[in-house]
């Protein structure tokens, strides 16, 4: 099965599930591709498979808080 690259892929991490799906009612249909993972573990092994345009990560998904998870945050 072949992809459609021209779809913005995001991903959404968060333990409430409708979180991705309030960011899918924002979006165009049919323009984006969101997956959801419900913990981090997750959404490290989808981004180890998969190349993602967007990644939005809900702080108390991580287990890190405060100023302890802006330490361990990566930004580009």
């Amino acid at each position: 099965m072949q992809t459609d690259r021209s779809k913005f892929k995001i991903l959404v991490v968060d333990d409430d599930a409708s979180t991705a799906h309030v960011i899918g009612r924002g979006v165009r249909p049919g323009t984006c591709e969101i997956i959801a993972c419900r913990d981090m573990a997750l959404a490290e092994v989808a981004m180890d498979i998969t190349d993602f345009d967007m990644v939005l990560v809900a702080p108390g998904s991580t287990g890190v808080d405060g100023v302890e998870a802006l330490a361990v945050a990566e930004f580009v």
